[in-house]
């Protein structure tokens, strides 16, 4: 899965919580994302060690 699918996934998830508090969660996410490509993983591998976007909703 990509990050794009990733929040995606997540955003439709989320949809029943205030924005502010959605718009935390998915900067959080985008920023795992960076720091996992930083160190040299792919977002396949990001996506997978995070589990569910659902899960995490």
């Amino acid at each position: 899965m990509t990050e794009n699918q990733f929040i995606g996934e997540l955003e439709t998830a989320l949809k029943r919580l205030p924005t502010e508090e959605r718009n935390d969660i998915i900067q959080d996410i985008q920023e795992y994302f960076t720091n996992g490509r930083e160190d040299g993983k792919s977002e396949s591998e990001i996506a997978t060690s995070l589990g569910s976007p659902v899960k995490i909703a």
